[in-house]
């Protein structure tokens, strides 16, 4: 298989992140082996004047309501603009409908009131 990133790699491999000192080897266990053993010493420390940055807290699972109020509003707006899209689809389906009836309807009398005075008294027997 050929690696087809070879664009991005070409921006990539300039970046701090990948320029390690030396590939590790992970896939043998080392028994007794400490994390500084296997790494050694960081290739790049943490500048003295950037502090870790601190633990994010998640909130107490006894305050949560089970969602956000503006979550709620939001699914109920969401679920009140489809039944009004659903209604208004119905609505014009049931005019679409009605229209086509009533054309047809209009067909049939135009048919019906056709003059058989010019017809033959074959045609005329089967439009009475």
């Amino acid at each position: 298989v050929s690696f087809c990133q070879e664009d991005a790699w070409a921006i990539l491999k300039f970046h701090l992140k990948w320029d390690a000192p030396e590939q590790v080897d992970l896939t043998g266990d080392i028994p007794g082996a400490t994390l500084k053993d296997l790494f050694g010493h960081d290739a790049r420390p943490r500048p003295a004047d950037k502090p870790r940055p601190a633990k994010k807290t998640k909130f107490d699972a006894t305050a949560s309501t089970g969602g956000s109020s503006a979550s709620t509003q939001f699914g109920e707006l969401m679920e009140q603009e489809l039944r009004l899209k659903r209604k208004a689809a119905e609505r014009a389906f049931e005019a679409q409908a009605e229209k086509d009836r009533t054309l047809m309807r209009l067909e049939e009398l135009r048919f019906l009131a056709t003059s058989t005075n010019d017809l033959d008294d074959d045609d005329a027997y089967w439009i009475k």
